[in-house]
């Protein structure tokens, strides 16, 4: 069994490869795009947790992280476990998606971003399945890197759990970096927010859905209601 540094080692050389253009296998550009967070992200995290012999921490918050639990309770004021309202906050993402596209639409400009996720937006409508396969891929495979993989790889070497959070939500900034730096900035507090989800609810799949869900909020709601997707 590989050592914990070699994990790591893979887990971060694993990163430029998911952000690499150059990925060619899939039919369509966005399929290229899932392919890649699907191989370099969600594969690459699942090996790393067996290699680690930790595979039911994708069930179970591994204790380690306890540690960034408390603190993300006493930062925010929330009591640990909390019981979040997962329907009601998917919903009002969506609905929140569908006003702004419908400002958008009014004003007849294009939904505004943190950063430019133009090229990844679906132009026809034909392409928007792909969109929600890259939402789907992203939110299950980023999340299992950055939210799982990646900090605990980075607390059983004897990192503290916090700055594990901390480095691993700037490295999703910097995985977010065609964005701009707008994006870089943005994409790194919503790591932040997500790792804070995932610690007080101890549940990785609650930040998962809203990963996926604020995916399909940028990638297909806004723009769909805003009239940027043509037929």
């Amino acid at each position: 069994m590989p050592s914990l540094a070699v994990i790591l080692a893979a887990l971060l050389l694993a990163l430029p490869w998911a952000m690499r253009r150059r990925w060619r296998w899939g039919p369509h550009p966005l399929a290229r795009v899932a392919g890649r967070i699907l191989v370099f992200f969600g594969l690459t995290a699942a090996a790393a947790l067996l290699l680690a012999g930790r595979p039911e921490a994708a069930v179970r918050m591994p204790g380690e992280f306890a540690p960034a639990a408390v603190f993300a309770a006493v930062w925010t004021g929330i009591p640990f476990p909390v019981a979040l309202p997962v329907s009601f906050l998917v919903l009002a993402m969506i609905g929140g998606g569908v006003v702004a596209g419908l400002i958008a639409r009014v004003r007849r400009r294009e939904p505004m971003t943190l950063g430019d996720v133009s090229g990844m937006v679906p132009r026809r409508v034909s392409d928007l399945g792909w969109g929600a396969l890259v939402s789907v891929v992203a939110g299950v495979g980023e999340e299992l890197y950055f939210r799982l993989a990646l900090p605990l790889v980075l607390s059983l070497l004897g990192i503290g759990a916090i700055w594990a959070f901390v480095g691993s939500a700037l490295l999703f900034g910097w995985a977010h970096r065609y964005q701009g730096v707008l994006g870089i900035t943005a994409t790194a507090v919503i790591a932040l927010l997500l790792s804070a989800t995932y610690l007080l609810t101890g549940q990785l799949w609650i930040a998962t859905v809203l990963h996926v869900a604020l995916d399909l909020n940028g990638l297909i709601v806004r723009p769909l209601v805003a009239g940027m997707i043509r037929r």
